[in-house]
């Protein structure tokens, strides 16, 4: 009966993710919560180990996967971007050269299969290769504001004053012009100020078709949404960086919750403490 529940829970919270996501054709823009934003806080060597080690996580997904088996094996990288491992670079020059069709199917698992750590665990097939990105792009990424752009052919609704993610990792543009080009006549032009934003077409092996790549887990406050000549403009600037779960593999570590999360867990922690003095002073008293 309980495994029954489990099952049923996991269904609904796939298809809210999608629910959420898509109404009416009109894709809405949110926090994105299933998505798979791990950022591996406090376990990263571990997880290193699990994904490249002998017979870890990229040989398996490798053999149980012959499209991404094949991306993987046509990538010549020879070349590991600072800092990191050959498979590092690898995985951004897989990532770079896919074909649409592959990047859709892997960003769509990345959106929707982390709701909990069962879907995690059993229904998302590309661990390997969103550790080896996220890893890249931390390794990578600039310590300062960028201003980039994208355009899609999908139109999108977001209000003004929220907090949004994309949820996946997502493309952007360094010229606003040549993002126009993506939007076609009713699409979204998004005009985006990251602290993430890194720019990977200079990568060893990475090819040009991608200028700059987001991660899931970056946060952005919706400053201006407004129609331009048939499509809809967003303006969309970085607030902070938020995952909802943290080192799924790996129980034991604090929630990766925000950048401030440690804090809140403390003063979780002292709230509870001054209730507790309360109480027994009221026993004293």
């Amino acid at each position: 009966m309980r495994d029954q529940r489990v099952r049923l829970s996991t269904l609904l919270l796939l298809v809210a993710a999608i629910a959420h996501t898509v109404t009416s054709g009109v894709r809405q823009m949110s926090m994105s919560p299933s998505a798979v934003d791990d950022r591996f806080s406090g376990c990263r060597a571990e997880m290193r180990e699990k994904v490249m080690g002998r017979g870890g996580l990229l040989e398996q997904e490798l053999q149980s996967n012959s499209e991404f088996q094949k991306k993987w094996n046509e990538a010549s990288c020879s070349k590991a971007i600072p800092g990191g491992r050959l498979e590092h670079a690898r995985a951004i020059e897989v990532y770079s050269r896919a074909d649409k069709t592959f990047r859709k199917d892997f960003n769509s698992a990345v959106e929707s299969r982390g709701a909990n750590s069962s879907v995690y665990s059993s229904s998302f097939p590309y661990k390997s290769l969103h550790f080896l990105l996220t890893e890249a792009l931390r390794l990578l990424q600039p310590n300062q504001s960028r201003t980039t752009y994208r355009g899609s052919r999908h139109p999108y609704e977001a209000e003004v004053g929220t907090e949004v993610r994309f949820g996946q990792f997502t493309s952007t543009r360094e010229e606003q012009s040549h993002a126009e080009e993506d939007v076609g006549k009713s699409g979204t032009l998004f005009i985006i100020t990251s602290r993430a934003a890194v720019s990977v077409e200079n990568q060893p092996c990475a090819t040009k078709d991608i200028e700059f790549l987001i991660p899931p887990f970056e946060v952005f406050k919706v400053e201006d949404v407004k129609s331009n000549d048939g499509y809809t403009e967003i303006t969309l600037n970085h607030t902070r960086f938020h995952s909802y779960h943290n080192c799924y593999l790996f129980p034991g570590p604090l929630p990766l919750n925000s950048s401030d999360s440690v804090h809140s867990h403390g003063l979780v922690l002292l709230v509870a403490f001054l209730c507790l003095c309360l109480h027994v002073l009221g026993q004293i008293l």
